[in-house]
């Protein structure tokens, strides 16, 4: 099961909050996050969505819906005192408005017209959609004001509207140009279809019902819900899986392999079972609570458009990043999710959408970089002191370091995920070389392993052979992580990219750089293994040696394929930081190699020290 995507975008104009600026929520993917401060406008997108989407066909004959049209409008759905007319705009990829145009076509011209139905469309397109303005009792039914324009008029010529025409109305004749273009775009109009699923609202506000209730997604009705599916009839045998799907993910969430729920004869708890003990699911506290709902609320809601309303509410991030994982894995929704929570940012393929309010109108804005995301943070109030937050983290030096962790970590144990069980920080490999043992600013860099004891720090040995001393600083380093706990990783090359097998390598760089590679420089554990000879020619002749690489498009291009975590002990060292990230997250390792739960003794057998308190 995988989560879908059925609403590609929206464009929002005085509606509540958002001003007479028409403001473009799009691309739209499975999971959508509006993340801003309080009263910012992130509940009006929610709003506008559940409301009034999804639209019905553009052929005002064939007007229905899914959900009907609301017969009045709330006074708070108009923005500002002058109750301007809003409009909510919803995207039609091209492809999907050529494919859709084309079946008005008959069957052996459909290839021909093709190309002249992608030109008009990409022609009426804006942001890579064709925008249809929503249907509504205040401005009539669905239509496409693009299609109106005078560029679409001239984006195909006499000829092919003639040649597009017929083949919309085989067997007429005559008419003029004006005749052919206002029958196109009329049928064109009259294809395009939003076939959107059921649209549910998740509120923020929820709490389980008691027995008895309706079933609603505020929680009411659940406990019924959730008997019918932990005993269905004959005929609804497979609901037994949604209720074992259920169970997974409450052992998850409690981090009890053992961990169930049930629904007694009396319908009055859900009780969690574990091994030891059987409680109502209440007594587990509010986080695990709310958690376990809203997994439970989106898994019996199928292939819909899910509008939640801030589901952090009560839930430590660990747990806002569970649920989202298991929603990914396990259900078939589309998600447009509110929320304070900059811990949904990271999200895998989702797409991040900035509100924020001026006083006057509400903004959106899709938040691609790196910049956008420090932004959203700082506006949300998010410190520092934030890393408190993270169950273990791995210091590196850089970003080609983290893509190399994250893949190797990945490769030794891939049940545990960055952003979940552990993160990756950046602490700059440059700041070693320029500090002594006994400089203030390497105290300062020692005392960032209070925010989180948990920690592993990856250092560069920077020797050019063997025999080489390391510097005072990397030296007080491994002391003071040998004393006070946690993982000091000296490379046992030169360099992190030295654990890459050679001939990988530079296979890795010739394909980053195909059109100057010309053959690789020295080879060995303590060389720049990425430096590389180039077509440049220098006064003498020879080629020149290149040292400007791209570490980060090598080390993506090296992780893109298989390669051994064998070489110079880098796995023994990986062993040693997947330990203490399972430590960290309350799991050991067995005798046997197998995952248990908890933590036992204050050493382990890879020889970590874990500080005793």
């Amino acid at each position: 099961m995988k989560s879908a995507i059925f609403l590609r975008g929206i464009k929002l104009r005085n509606f509540r909050g958002f001003g007479p600026g028409r403001q473009t929520l799009a691309p739209f993917r499975s999971f959508n996050f509006f993340i801003g401060a309080n009263n910012s406008g992130k509940s009006a997108v929610l709003a506008a969505i559940e409301k009034y989407l999804p639209l019905p066909s553009l052929k005002e004959s064939s007007y229905s819906h899914s959900q009907p049209q609301k017969a009045e409008i709330p006074p708070l759905d108009f923005h500002g005192k002058g109750r301007a007319i809003f409009e909510i705009s919803m995207a039609i990829p091209v492809g999907t408005f050529v494919e859709n145009a084309e079946t008005a076509a008959a069957q052996d011209r459909r290839q021909h017209v093709r190309p002249l139905l992608k030109k008009i469309g990409e022609t009426a397109s804006s942001d890579g959609f064709v925008w249809a303005l929503a249907a509504s009792p205040f401005n009539g039914p669905s239509r496409m004001p693009s299609l109106d324009d005078d560029s679409v008029r001239r984006s195909i010529g006499h000829q092919e509207w003639l040649l597009l025409w017929q083949a919309f109305k085989p067997g007429y004749s005559g008419g003029d140009l004006n005749t052919y273009i206002r029958d196109c775009l009329q049928i064109i109009r009259d294809r395009q279809s939003f076939d959107l699923p059921r649209v549910c609202l998740i509120p923020g506000i929820r709490e389980i019902g008691p027995h008895g209730q309706p079933f609603d997604n505020s929680g009411k009705g659940l406990i019924d819900r959730l008997a019918e599916l932990q005993n269905p009839d004959h005929d609804r045998l497979e609901d037994r899986d949604t209720f074992s799907l259920i169970n997974r993910f409450v052992a998850n969430v409690t981090g009890i392999p053992s961990a169930r729920i049930e629904i007694p004869h009396d319908r009055r708890h859900i009780l969690v079972h574990t091994d030891t003990i059987t409680l109502p699911l209440q007594s587990l506290g509010t986080g695990i609570h709310e958690v376990i709902m809203l997994a439970s609320l989106c898994t019996l809601n199928s292939r819909m458009i899910i509008c939640m309303e801030e589901p952090e509410i009560h839930l430590h991030p660990l747990l806002q990043r569970k649920l989202v994982l298991y929603l990914r894995a396990h259900t078939s929704n589309q998600y447009f999710i509110s929320t304070h929570s900059a811990s949904f940012i990271d999200t895998p393929d989702a797409a991040i959408f900035h509100i924020w309010n001026d006083g006057q109108e509400s903004t959106a804005k899709r938040s691609l970089l790196n910049r956008d995301k420090f932004e959203i943070c700082q506006e949300l109030g998010y410190k520092a002191s934030d890393l408190l937050q993270a169950n273990a983290i791995v210091w590196v030096e850089g970003p080609s370091d983290r893509i190399y962790i994250e893949h190797w970590i990945s490769v030794v144990a891939p049940d545990l995920l960055e952003g979940v069980h552990y993160s990756i920080m950046f602490y700059g490999g440059r700041l070693l070389s320029h500090l002594s043992a006994g400089d203030e600013e390497m105290n300062e860099f020692i005392s960032l392993r209070t925010l989180n004891r948990n920690v592993a720090l990856v250092m560069d040995s920077d020797k050019n052979n063997a025999d080489d001393e390391i510097n005072g600083t990397k030296k007080r380093l491994i002391e003071e992580f040998a004393k006070n706990g946690g993982v000091a990783w000296l490379t046992d090359g030169r360099e992190i990219e030295n654990y890459v097998e050679p001939d990988c390598l530079q296979t890795a760089v010739r394909a980053v750089y195909p059109e100057r590679y010309v053959k690789p420089y020295r080879l060995g554990t303590f060389e720049h293994s990425f430096y590389f000879y180039h077509r440049k020619k220098t006064e003498s002749g020879k080629v020149e040696l290149f040292k400007d690489v791209d570490k980060v498009k090598v080390a993506r291009q090296v992780c893109s394929s298989d390669n051994s975590v064998d070489r110079l002990g880098l796995r023994t060292h990986l062993e040693r930081v997947v330990a203490m990230i399972r430590l960290a997250n309350g799991l050991s390792i067995d005798t046997s190699g197998v995952l248990t739960q908890g933590v036992g003794d204050d050493t382990n057998q890879l020889g970590i020290a874990v500080p005793v308190d």
